[in-house]
C-alpha cells in the first residue's frame, strides 16, 4: 500500500483542483484504486465516507478530466535520451441505453450510449517498459440528424468535426520531444490521413503505420526534402494530385520536418 500512496503523490501531487483539500482527496483515491485496481469503486474505498468522498470531488466543477490527468502525462512524457514508442488507440466507453446520463453520444451501431478516449501510450523502443499515458481525448459522437432535402456544400462538409480529428489534438497535446529524445507515433488505419502527417511534422515526431497485425516496427529514416516528402505523401495515401490550399499547408508542414515510416 505504501508503494501504491507513493505513486498517487508522484503522479496526482501537482493538480491543480482549486483546494489543496481536493488533491490530498484525489491522491488517497488514486492510491485505493491503484491498490485493487480490477474492482469498482465501493470495493476499492475502505469505509462508505471514502466512496461518498470520491463521489462528491468528481462532482465538483473544478476536477475536470484533464486538470486531474494532465500531471500524469507531464510526468510520462519527462524524458533526456531515447526513442520512445507512442502508441495511439481509441477506447470506446459504453454506459448502455438505458442509463440516465446526459451529455454521452452514440457508441457502436447506436444502440448504446457513452463516449470515446483516445489515448497515447508510451513505451520504451528499446527496453519495451510501458512509461505511462503521454496524452488523451475524449471525444462525443453526435446523435444522428434527420435527414433534410437540402443538399451539405464542400465547404460545410469540410468544416464538419470529424471522428479522426483526436489524432491530431493529441499529437499536439504530445508535443515535441525534449532535445536528445525521440517520439515515433505508431498509427493504425485511424490515423492514415495526410492531416495526421502535417500535425506529426510540426511536432517533430516520426510515425509508423501498422496495416496489418503483426507487423514489426521499421526503423526511422532521416528527413527528406520537401519535394521529396510531398511525392511520398502523394503514394502513402494514394493521391495523384495535392491542390490548391491542401498542397499549400502539406508543403507548409513539411518545411517543419520530421520523420516517418510507412507499412
Amino acid at each position: 500500500m505504501q508503494a501504491h500512496a507513493e505513486w498517487a503523490q508522484m503522479n496526482f501531487g501537482t493538480c491543480e483542483l482549486g483546494d489543496k483539500r481536493r488533491t490530498k482527496r484525489l491522491i488517497k483515491i488514486a492510491a485505493d484504486v491503484a491498490n485493487n485496481p480490477s474492482a469498482s469503486f465501493p470495493d476499492q474505498m475502505a469505509t462508505w465516507g471514502d466512496l461518498k468522498a470520491a463521489y462528491n470531488l468528481f462532482d465538483c466543477d473544478d476536477v475536470t478530466f484533464e486538470a486531474v490527468v494532465r500531471p500524469h502525462w507531464e510526468l510520462t512524457k519527462r524524458r533526456t535520451s531515447g526513442r520512445y514508442l507512442i502508441i495511439g488507440d481509441t477506447t470506446e466507453l459504453d454506459f448502455g441505453i438505458h442509463r440516465q446520463v446526459t451529455d454521452l453520444g452514440p457508441t457502436g451501431n447506436s444502440s448504446g450510449l457513452g463516449f470515446l478516449l483516445h489515448n497515447a501510450l508510451m513505451v520504451d523502443a528499446t527496453s519495451r517498459e510501458i512509461n505511462g499515458i503521454a496524452g488523451q481525448t475524449i471525444h462525443y459522437r453526435p446523435k444522428k440528424k434527420v435527414a433534410t432535402q437540402k443538399k451539405e456544400s464542400t465547404r460545410a462538409r469540410l468544416k464538419r468535426k470529424r471522428e479522426s480529428e483526436v489524432w491530431g489534438k493529441v499529437i499536439d497535446q504530445v508535443g515535441p520531444p525534449p532535445g536528445g529524445v525521440e517520439w515515433v507515433h505508431v498509427l493504425d488505419r485511424g490515423g492514415d490521413n495526410f492531416e495526421v502527417y502535417c500535425h506529426l511534422l510540426q511536432q517533430r515526431s516520426g510515425w509508423s503505420e501498422v496495416l496489418a497485425s503483426r507487423l514489426p516496427v521499421p526503423a526511422v529514416p532521416p528527413p527528406r526534402p520537401t519535394a521529396m516528402l510531398v511525392r511520398d505523401f502523394q503514394r502513402a495515401v494514394g493521391l495523384r494530385i495535392l491542390q490548391g490550399r491542401t498542397f499549400g499547408f502539406l508543403r507548409r508542414c513539411a518545411k517543419a520536418g520530421g520523420r516517418y515510416q510507412t507499412t
